[in-house]
């Protein structure tokens, strides 16, 4: 029953009716139970526009005014939920909670920061560049990754000059990486160099984003140049993120190495991942026979997506899905895997679902089954290292 409760409250911002959004806010204000506020908040995230901006507004100021500690969780469930643009009103209540100097929380900062920055033009000049100046590394890589997935954000003069030198210069490696993202977007030359460099000798998420980056600036040919370097890697962190960015068609060294990595047992399930999904970009059918095999076998379950959506893409003809699946498991026993399934549109997994849900002779029970449509085609729990316990719990695949 408890579950159940929280799961309406999700369900509530979902439907985002003025009446739904009204009770989420009575529940956010008056509940005695955390873990039912939370939700609630949760809830009020999802319902995110001109809809619940009022709301959204009232809850960020009494979290303002109130005990950081208690309100925390609340705040961080809100900002995971925004699914939506907010409203100029809540944008104005979240800025103002970003500018608060009491609020040190950096996950809290860090959420803040990628929504202000995406929507408030404001922010986009001295403000961004005091937070790159003054920040803590999660703010400023928040900030810079929100700088670069925003097309229409303004960079240049002192501010493009700041974000280079981040990219050159800064401490930590995801805020160089997502500063390099930020310089690829806007198409400035010099961060090639910056780029070559990191795909030469930079950490996992900067040899990454340089790859991307020489991939926007310099076109499939500098992807093509850099595949020796690719090929001859032999750290596994560093390959998998060279492979996973690689977008282009790989040269035969490169192919043979990919071959190599995906079927060694040896390896870490996500270099074989990156590997199995580039080879089946160039060779679909050998690609789909070891992607079949590495979706049937992975622990991993961070990866399942990931699998599934490259085997989907890469199989003529679809496989019946038992196959899919490890011979001695079913989809009822292992619902995160179809959930995967569900959310690549992969064939006979939702036929599965609704031959549960009729209660055909064999079929995984409903209780499954919905869990695993729930979470592969309406609504995955958070992967924020932030995310409240309670949230998990509420979404959880079982």
């Amino acid at each position: 029953a408890r579950v159940a409760r929280l799961r309406a409250r999700i369900a509530l911002g979902l439907c985002r009716s003025p009446t739904a959004i009204a009770a989420l806010a009575r529940m956010v204000a008056d509940d005695a139970d955390a873990d039912d506020r939370v939700t609630a908040a949760y809830g009020l995230g999802l319902a995110s526009g001109p809809e619940a901006e009022s709301a959204i507004a009232a809850l960020v100021v009494a979290s303002r005014h109130g005990s950081w500690k208690r309100n925390r969780d609340l705040v961080v469930a809100l900002l995971l939920g925004m699914q939506r643009d907010p409203s100029a009103t809540a944008t104005a209540a979240l800025r103002q909670l970003l500018d608060d100097d009491a609020n040190r929380d950096p996950d809290v900062r860090a959420l803040l920061a990628a929504r202000v920055v995406r929507h408030d033009r404001s922010f986009a000049d001295k403000p961004l560049r005091r937070l790159l100046l003054r920040g803590g590394a999660a703010e400023r890589a928040a900030a810079l990754t929100a700088l670069a997935e925003d097309h229409d954000a303004p960079l240049a003069g002192a501010l493009l000059d700041d974000v280079t030198k981040v990219a050159v210069h800064d401490a930590d490696a995801g805020v160089r990486a997502a500063a390099l993202a930020a310089l690829a977007r806007v198409h400035h030359l010099p961060a090639l160099d910056v780029a070559v460099r990191a795909v030469r000798t930079g950490s996992p998420a900067e040899a990454r984003q340089g790859l991307l980056c020489l991939r926007r600036l310099g076109g499939g040919g500098m992807l093509r140049a850099a595949a020796p370097v690719i090929a001859q890697e032999r750290d596994a962190a560093r390959a998998e993120a060279l492979l996973s960015a690689f977008d282009a068609p790989p040269p035969a060294e490169l192919l043979d190495r990919c071959r190599a990595l995906a079927t060694d047992a040896d390896r870490p399930w996500s270099l074989r991942a990156a590997a199995a999904t580039l080879l089946a970009r160039a060779e679909p059918g050998l690609g789909a026979v070891v992607l079949r095999d590495l979706f049937r076998q992975c622990r991993d379950d961070r990866l399942l997506p990931q699998l599934a959506a490259a085997l989907v893409a890469a199989e003529r003809e679809p496989t019946p899905l038992p196959r899919r699946f490890p011979i001695d498991t079913t989809p009822a026993s292992d619902p995160a895997r179809w959930a995967a399934l569900l959310r690549a549109d992969a064939d006979g997994a939702l036929a599965a679902v609704t031959a549960a849900l009729a209660g055909s002779p064999g079929a995984a029970p409903p209780r499954v089954a919905l869990a695993a449509y729930r979470s592969g085609r309406i609504l995955p729990a958070p992967t924020h290292p932030a995310t409240p316990a309670v949230l998990g719990e509420a979404l959880r695949v079982d």
